[in-house]
């Protein structure tokens, strides 16, 4: 499908592309209909975790796959305590590592669902408020001060209309709209004739008619490339990876060492075997991730008090491990806007 340029198309012929109606906007039907065709407008997310994967992801440990291994030797060898020992240290690590992040994964969910925001839509001639992520392609919408823009869309109407887009565009300072049509080459910063999904209007009213809705928005667009983002491994995980080969290939020598020692002195096979899966097992530190998840979780429940939200266990070492942020000021540290926090009445003088 072509690319249109809202922008550079006069309002009346974006809302005839549109099929839709400037002054009554959509009827019911169309909506149901366009809904199923361009699904709900949100932005792009990674489908979230069931709680089996978060289960099993508490498994993607080297020195998880050692102890397992070493598990399953001893309880061939009808070695049941330290079977016990080695398997209890797995299922403890996996536990705590489940429930920690399954709550902070559930406390996302119930976050998500808290920052929904209603639309102020035109429909069948009627304004009515609806959910933002029902809005389609062809909603005639109303922006008025305070309201969060819900669709990418070409302004029809505008009474001193002034939006800050510093989220999409980088710029504090207020953006002026206005209804003419633009250069094609105008750039995203400044066509003044379109509103963006996720920017809030700071003054004056509008009307507006959505053009793009979800992923196809500007920062749907932006959405769609962080989430093809590699993740990229922790500290820990690539110490723990290290330090699991150096251990795995530690016993390996030394339980060959023994093995060979043991061939030379004329032992038996099943004896030879025994000492060499008794010294390997000693030298597992079973104990290791045990104590590193529980350090996590501590840490987790740390900034939990302080009101953050780590997804992951292994986030929290990562931001132990941070040692410079870059961060943008206005909307991150600051908001880029004067609010009156207190008021002192002065006293009445005669």
């Amino acid at each position: 499908m072509t690319k249109i340029s809202w922008h550079n198309l006069d309002a009346k012929e974006v809302v005839k592309i549109l099929k839709t109606d400037a002054e009554k906007g959509l009827t019911e039907k169309e909506v149901q209909a366009r809904q199923k065709e361009s699904g709900e407008n949100k932005l792009p997310e990674e489908k979230p975790l069931s709680q089996l994967r978060i289960f099993l992801a508490q498994f993607q440990s080297p020195l998880i796959y050692i102890l397992i291994i070493a598990g399953i030797i001893t309880l061939g060898l009808k070695d049941f305590t330290d079977s016990i020992v080695i398997f209890g240290a797995v299922l403890l690590n996996t536990v705590v590592g489940y429930f920690q992040e399954n709550k902070a994964s559930q406390a996302l969910k119930e976050l998500k669902k808290a920052v929904t925001y209603g639309a102020r839509v035109i429909r069948e001639g009627n304004i009515k408020i609806v959910d933002s992520q029902e809005l389609v392609p062809g909603d005639i919408f109303i922006l008025n001060p305070g309201d969060k823009v819900p669709a990418d869309g070409r302004i029809i109407e505008n009474h001193n209309l002034k939006t800050n887009e510093m989220a999409l565009t980088g710029e504090w300072l207020p953006a002026k709209k206005k209804s003419e049509v633009l250069p094609i080459e105008t750039p995203l910063a400044d066509r003044d004739n379109m509103v963006y999904m996720g920017t809030i209007v700071e003054d004056g009213k509008a009307k507006a008619v959505a053009a793009e809705t979800g992923s196809k928005t500007e920062v749907g667009k932006v959405a769609e490339m962080v989430k093809g983002t590699k993740e990229e491994k922790t500290p820990y995980q690539r110490k723990l990876s290290n330090f699991s080969k150096i251990v795995g290939v530690v016993i390996g020598f030394i339980s060959l060492f023994i093995f060979i020692l043991g061939v030379a002195t004329g032992q038996e096979f099943i004896q030879i075997f025994t000492t060499v899966v008794a010294v390997a097992v000693a030298a597992i530190p079973e104990g290791l991730p045990v104590a590193m998840t529980v350090i996590l979780a501590l840490g987790m429940q740390r900034i939990l008090k302080r009101k953050g939200l780590v997804r992951k266990l292994l986030a929290a070492e990562t931001l132990g491990s941070t040692s410079v942020i870059a961060t943008d000021k206005t909307t991150t540290l600051t908001q880029g806007k004067m609010e009156v926090a207190e008021i002192i009445p002065l006293e009445n003088k005669k």
